[in-house]
């Protein structure tokens, strides 16, 4: 395994955050209020980050989705 540094570990983690926010927009045809892309951004484990892109498809609205990252 390819030895990854911590300044990309963090590039990886902003990118994974702004797909995050692009498939939210895309798939609920919604800007993402700055509260829920700044609680995204602010987000340091890529495996929640991972759950929650999968949740997009998931939840049935932006707001199911909204509610389900908060519990």
């Amino acid at each position: 395994m390819p030895y990854v540094t911590s300044v990309e570990r963090v590039a990886r983690r902003e990118e994974r955050a702004e797909m995050l926010i692009l498939a939210l927009e895309r798939q609920y045809h919604v800007s993402v209020p700055e509260e829920i892309a700044v609680r995204i951004r602010g987000t340091t484990d890529v495996a929640v980050l991972g759950r929650w892109f999968e949740l997009v498809f998931e939840a049935k609205s932006f707001e199911e989705f909204q509610q389900r990252i908060q519990s």
